[in-house]
């Protein structure tokens, strides 16, 4: 039953949404509002109206899905039909906030006559972080309850807040306990009914600034310069400014006007692709039922360099005990010591562990130390003599094979992967990665430990680079084939940051440092033109920000200023002239194809997996959705027709169309249908 009604002998109707998970204002709970609504106006013995949620949430808002499927606007419209019958009601409705109140929920309430709310509700108007608007009147009453600038920052932001912050404004009226919330609600709901034909209300209210335009000017040229922006942000400030000059009605109808439109768009459609796709990441087909976590309190981190020094903040922050141990003593009580010294970390259960003997009680070891098979399998044979049995073996590797790694130990189901991104505190991806004999609860204590972290976890199997790396890998070589052709690297970086990379090839090169790519070159790869550049560059010292010099020369504070002057004498003028989308078609497609493989491999489970490897973990941008989302958008057989003609001019078998690719477009589908 999506919604409880219940009558006072007061005479008070209590309509408890219950619609699960979140109560989302979808169609069944739509229509059983309208028709207690209607019910309360006709019922002479109800005199005022509750209205309230369950379990700790009052409403979510707008089912995403019914956007997807064309459902939203179905009879009883929430704009149309539900919001404007309560505001035209001569009968009093109080919202009594008992957990969260979001987008269409805080909406809802709004445009009742009163609220009251727990202290710990939470509410807000997330929608420009979804590429929309609010929709259902919130750019209209939220400036009427809180005032131009207050609320043009809050939509803005997309920013959830205590419902206590807002305590005896025009939004929220009381403040009351858990227990007394609807007491509370229902002696205001009768004390309104007192005034039937004077109910106070939102609408009522005058929007006025002193610069109203000003502010206005001020906030669109703010909200250019974010790096979080949207179109749909610019459009929440157009409807904002119609408080200023129109009425509540009027200014809804226009806000909707302006909503509808965005639901569409392709940033809209990109990050609710995005949204479900970060929901789906964490489950895992074909696991048992019963399938449990394994318990995990005790950790410990191998390496004190800079992964390993973020993974171990990444567990004190989420409660662990940790445990670092390295090579060098001095660098891991160094990273300890920064540790501690940050505000949030104060008194973490942080130590030095003087040997891997001293890790002996860890239910989860990551380790985190130098890229090399030789030296990790050392690490893991140890261990494997020293930890519990039931302690999980775990690494960060981001090339190396988990299954030869898993080999050396007695346990091969009790290791997998956890390839954290950098810096680890900040990203949010965590590939957990799947070994041939990785037992069902081991990875899903990957899983778990992820979500705990906040972070979002992808399964991947077993390949050289996993998911990310081996994908990205293909943006690399075409951005190298392409510097070799004559076309310099800031041209090539720029033409892919305009496609929607945060970073450009050769910037990132350059971060993560040229010896180290090279090193990380796979034994069996065949070398090509770019790879005799980027050698050239690593034999003269070239080795990227960290050296002054690498693809750019880079100032005293590690800013590029210009491309290193060697690089222009050493590449040919370009036979042929390619424009900045042709350039960047170029590199996605490269990486379309390999994703398609992965997939057809087996190595992901998704292609949505796939969109959140590079948004979370390379910048890609949100507004685009990622690589295979976007291969929806330019079209399956026009990606295979790009292929094949490159394939063509220069016999490089890496362009010819993968197998998955071919059978989609034989089916007419896309990869986000698999």
């Amino acid at each position: 039953m999506s919604l409880g009604v219940e009558v006072s002998v007061h005479g008070v109707m209590t309509l408890t949404m219950n619609f699960k998970p979140v109560n989302s204002i979808a169609t069944p709970l739509r229509t059983a509002l309208m028709q207690a609504l209607l019910q309360a106006t006709s019922d002479s013995s109800i005199k005022a109206v509750v209205l309230t949620g369950t379990d700790q949430i009052f409403s979510a808002g707008a089912d995403l899905n019914e956007f997807s499927s064309g459902n939203a606007f179905d009879y009883p419209s929430f704009h149309n039909n539900v919001l404007p019958f309560i505001y035209a009601m001569r009968k009093p409705v109080v919202a009594a906030l008992n957990g969260k109140a979001m987008g269409g929920g805080l909406e809802l309430a709004l445009w009742c006559h009163a609220r009251v709310a727990v202290l710990n509700a939470q509410i807000g108007l997330p929608e420009t972080t979804l590429g929309l608007i609010p929709g259902a009147g919130g750019t209209q009453l939220l400036p009427r309850a809180l005032g131009l600038e207050q609320a043009t920052s809050l939509i803005l932001s997309g920013a959830i807040k205590p419902a206590a912050d807002f305590q005896n404004t025009a939004l929220i009226q009381k403040i009351a306990p858990e227990t007394e919330l609807l007491e509370t609600a229902h002696t205001l709901a009768l004390e309104l009914s007192e005034r039937a034909h004077d109910l106070p209300h939102l609408g009522h209210n005058q929007v006025s600034h002193e610069n109203a335009e000003g502010f206005l000017q001020f906030a669109r040229a703010q909200t250019r310069m974010r790096k979080d922006f949207s179109p749909g942000m610019l459009v929440a400030i157009d409807a904002i400014a119609l408080t200023l000059s129109q009425s509540l009605t009027e200014g809804a109808r226009h806000e909707f006007e302006l909503f509808r439109p965005l639901v569409g768009s392709p940033e809209a459609r990109a990050i609710r692709h995005l949204f479900f796709a970060e929901r789906q990441a964490s489950k895992v087909p074909g696991l048992h039922k019963n399938t449990e976590p394994r318990p995990v309190k005790r950790t410990a981190v191998i390496g004190a360099g800079y992964m390993g020094q973020g993974i171990a903040q990444c567990l004190v922050q989420a409660g662990f005990d940790v445990t670092l141990f390295d090579t060098n003593p001095e660098a891991a009580k160094n990273s300890i010591e920064k540790l501690k010294a940050l505000p949030q970390l104060g008194n973490a259960r942080l130590f030095v562990a003087s040997s891997l003997s001293d890790l002996s009680s860890s239910d989860l070891i990551i380790e985190a130390a130098v890229e090399n098979m030789e030296i990790k399998q050392a690490i893991f044979r140890e261990l494997d003599s020293i930890v519990l049995p039931h302690a999980i073996l775990a690494t960060n590797t981001s090339t190396l094979d988990i299954d030869v790694l898993a080999t050396v130990t007695q346990r091969p189901e009790n290791v997998l992967g956890l390839h954290f991104f950098g810096p680890a505190p900040v990203m949010r991806l965590i590939e957990v990665v799947r070994g041939a004999k990785t037992a069902d609860e081991v990875l899903l204590t990957g899983v778990n430990l992820a979500k705990i972290l906040r972070k979002v976890p992808v399964i991947t199997g077993v390949c050289p680079g996993f998911v990310a790396n081996r994908i990205y890998t293909r943006l690399m070589e075409q951005a190298l084939n392409l510097v070799s052709q004559g076309y310099a690297p800031h041209v090539i970086d720029s033409a892919v940051e305009r496609w929607g990379w945060r970073m450009g090839p050769f910037r990132t090169m350059d971060l993560i440092g040229l010896d180290v790519l090279v090193k990380a070159r796979l034994p069996d790869s065949k070398p090509t033109p770019g790879d005799t550049l980027l050698d050239r560059l690593v034999a003269t010292g070239s080795l990227g920000q960290k050296a002054g010099l690498g693809w750019y020369a880079y100032t005293a504070k590690g800013t590029p200023c210009n491309t290193n002057p060697a690089i222009t004498s050493w590449i040919p003028r370009p036979e042929t002239h390619m424009s900045a989308l042709q350039i960047a078609e170029r590199c996605m497609i490269a990486m379309i194809n390999e994703g398609a493989r992965v997939l057809d491999e087996g190595i992901a489970l998704r292609a949505s997996d796939i969109d959140l490897c590079f948004v979370l973990g390379y910048g890609f941008s949100r507004l685009k959705g990622g690589i295979m989302f976007q291969a929806s958008e330019m079209g399956l057989a026009h990606i295979q027709q790009k292929l094949m003609h490159a394939f063509q001019d220069t016999g490089d078998t890496s362009w010819i169309p993968s197998p998955l690719l071919v059978r989609q477009v034989a089916s007419s589908g896309t990869f986000l249908d698999l």
